[in-house]
């Protein structure tokens, strides 16, 4: 059978047997023709069956034959071949361990907001050991790149240096500012993984730090020091200021107040000042955009006595004058608090405080200073 569908025939040379005959004969189609010596003469040609395509005359022997081919049906379609390719299914499940996988709370990161300096925020992270075995080797540790001081800590850790598979445990993270302006920190946790290769994860962390300071004025009413003697913290320009007890004056707080003592002849204006570096309050290195309050308590001895003044000068960081302010002139026989807001200039790195008094009568310049502060503050 051809594999068309189509019979043809089966020819046999002398010589074959007469079994292997037989069975030829019964499978013969019709139209075969067997003789005794096991030839055979062929039937009808069939379609295909010799070079010409065309309608053709084939001679056998003494028959004649004439075959039509097929008619056309118009078209002809050609199927795809099969798809042999066997569906697998999903990956066949392995028993591989998988080795400690820790993850953390707070993917985003956390943001501590603005805090106070010399205050302070805490926040509980979630540790969780997500894999298979566990984690060794546990580390913790905290990076605050571009600052000088640090804003965060931490405070309390639960975890120890080994975490079970399946096990969770927590770790506090403290923000306490002390520069204002912004903090960037990374909680960072270290662990074997599998095979002992060395792992970490970690969280960032950000603050702001704002707020007012405490007095940023050393020795601000004499009180550090001995009694007549120049007053620690500051620096004499003209005259002999000193820390004194009062006699007919009385101190406006504590024990002493500074005034520029006995005068110096031929001398008509005293100044001391105190220099206060700044640029260390901020995480940005200068002083900008930072309010300095400014509040002393000063007298004179008489009505209209001698003029008092303070200047707020604000420096860079080589003593170079980038602004300047000075109160109006005071003279009041009883103590009055002179107080200024002032905003520091881009590049400011020190704030230089002058107290000055213009001596206009008497043999001293009755000038009386207590209680003197210079605040920052910074609101973000």
């Amino acid at each position: 059978m051809r594999d068309d569908g189509v019979a043809g025939c089966f020819c046999y040379h002398q010589g074959v047997k007469p079994w292997l005959l037989a069975a030829a004969l019964a499978l013969a189609p019709a139209g075969c023709n067997f003789d005794s010596s096991g030839g055979g003469t062929a039937g009808p040609a069939l379609p295909g069956d010799n070079d010409d395509t065309g309608g053709a005359t084939t001679t056998t022997g003494s028959a004649e034959t004439t075959v039509t081919p097929p008619a056309s049906t118009g078209s002809t379609t050609t199927q795809p071949p099969a798809d042999t390719t066997a569906d697998t299914g999903p990956p066949a499940e392995t028993d591989d361990p998988v080795g400690p996988v820790l993850t953390v709370s707070d993917p985003d990161g956390y943001d501590f907001g603005p805090r106070d300096i010399d205050s302070e925020n805490t926040r509980e992270f979630m540790v969780t050991n997500e894999g298979d075995q566990e984690a060794a080797g546990l580390t913790f540790a905290l990076s605050e790149p571009g600052v000088d001081a640090p804003g965060f800590a931490i405070i309390a850790n639960e975890c120890g240096d080994t975490l079970g598979a399946g096990q969770s445990c927590t770790v506090t993270a403290e923000f306490a500012p002390d520069l204002f302006g912004p903090h960037a920190g990374t909680l960072e946790i270290e662990y074997e993984g599998l095979a002992g290769a060395t792992e970490m994860i970690s969280r960032e962390m950000i603050g702001v730090g704002i707020g007012l300071t405490g007095n940023l004025v050393t020795n601000g009413g004499g009180e550090d020091g001995a009694t007549n003697e120049a007053p620690p913290g500051w620096t004499l320009t003209a005259g002999n200021w000193v820390t004194s007890m009062g006699v007919t004056i009385v101190p406006n707080s504590g024990a002493h107040f500074i005034w520029p003592g006995n005068g110096i002849p031929g001398l008509s204006e005293y100044s001391m000042f105190q220099q206060i570096p700044v640029a260390g309050l901020t995480t940005w290195g200068d002083a900008e955009d930072v309010l300095f309050h400014v509040s002393i308590w000063a007298r004179s001895f008489d009505p209209g006595n001698d003029p008092m003044r303070f200047t707020v000068r604000f420096q860079d960081g080589g003593g170079a004058n980038v602004g300047e302010f000075s109160s109006p002139d005071f003279s009041t026989p009883m103590w009055t608090e002179l107080v200024g807001m002032f905003e520091a200039p881009r590049s400011t790195g020190l704030v230089q405080l002058v107290l000055s008094c213009s001596q206009v009568s008497g043999l001293s310049c009755s000038a009386f200073f207590d209680d003197i502060e210079i605040r920052a503050e910074y609101q973000g």
